[in-house]
This record gives C-alpha cells, sequence and structure tokens, in this order.
C-alpha cells in the first residue's frame, strides 16, 4: 500500500509539472509591446489564418506599421501627478510641472537606455527626481537640476558614463544608492 500510495504521489506531482511547463510545439511568442504580456499562438492559428488581432479587425502588419518611429520627431508625455517630459530633435529632454517625478525601475522609464538623449533640463517646480529616471542614457552629457529639487532617487544617472559633472543644488537633502554608479 505504501508504494502504490508512492508511486500515485509521484505520478501526480509529475503531471502536475508537465502541466506546468507545457508549450505546444511549434507555438509562437509575440510581444505585445508591453513588458508584464505575452501572447501564445500556436499552430490552431494558422491552420485558419488568423491572429487574435486580426480577429479585431487589424493585422499584425497595422499594429507594427503604428508602432514606426518617426526619425527626428519630438515625443512627449507624462512621469508623474502634475509632471510632464517633452523630447525634441537635438536630443533634449526637458521635464516640467509640480511635484515628484515618478519612480521606475531599471527597464520602464520613459527614456531607460535612449540613446538620443544628450540633454536633459528639469524645470524650478519639479521637487524629486524618480529612481531609475535616466538609467542607461548613455549619451547624455549634461543636466540641470533647479533649486526645487530636494530629493535625488536610487540609481537616477547609473550607466551614463557620459555624464562627467554635475551641480547638485544645496536644498537636496536625500539621494538614493547608487544614483551616480556610472
Amino acid at each position: 500500500m505504501k508504494k502504490l500510495r508512492r508511486a500515485l504521489s509521484f505520478l501526480l506531482t509529475a503531471a502536475i509539472t508537465l502541466t506546468a511547463v507545457y508549450v505546444p510545439v511549434g507555438a509562437e511568442y509575440e510581444s505585445s509591446g508591453d513588458y508584464e504580456e505575452e501572447t501564445v499562438y500556436s499552430e490552431a492559428y494558422e491552420a485558419v489564418g488568423e491572429t487574435p488581432t486580426e480577429e479585431a479587425g487589424e493585422s499584425k502588419e497595422d499594429e507594427l506599421a503604428e508602432e514606426e518611429p518617426v526619425e527626428n520627431a519630438a515625443t512627449s508625455g507624462t512621469c508623474g501627478d502634475n509632471v510632464i517630459w517633452t523630447l525634441d530633435d537635438t536630443g533634449t529632454l526637458t521635464i516640467s510641472g509640480t511635484g515628484e517625478m515618478n519612480d521606475y525601475v531599471s527597464w520602464n522609464s520613459p527614456w531607460a537606455w535612449k540613446e538620443d538623449i544628450k540633454k536633459a533640463v528639469i524645470e524650478n517646480g519639479i521637487t524629486s527626481i524618480g529612481d531609475y529616471a535616466f538609467y542607461g542614457c548613455s549619451k547624455l552629457t549634461s543636466i540641470d537640476i533647479p533649486d526645487s529639487v530636494i530629493s535625488i532617487g536610487k540609481c537616477v544617472f547609473q550607466f551614463c558614463s557620459n555624464l562627467t559633472s554635475i551641480d547638485i543644488p544645496n536644498r537636496v537633502t536625500s539621494i538614493g544608492s547608487g544614483a551616480f554608479h556610472c
């Protein structure tokens, strides 16, 4: 009886383990552009010539065409509750508004690993520079930090190898770990 229980326990464990790692043979992975989500397209979709995006009336080609960046185009977005950013075609990133910038992790800052950023201007009114804000901006050579900034987050300028000097305002009371690890 003990041997039977062990055998059943082993088979049940093996079945659960194999079920958790099963991937259909020939499956394709397509990133949706969102780091939290991946979709598996199996051969079943290929057999009928559809993908979930095509069922919604949009083809994969249409999606790709929409995502292609336009060279030398200025871009913008938000990076805090009352904070906006713009990147012009000369490589100047301007951050303006009031209050704190968002905190990020290494890969989700709007500017992480962007080599087209050469200068950053943080305008008066911003009170903190968020964690990992300029992480990996290896072409960044200068940054203007206003007196309104009182906090610099962790790893903010990590891997900004061309940033050789920064003037830190006297009002800054907190600098996160690894902020200047270049």
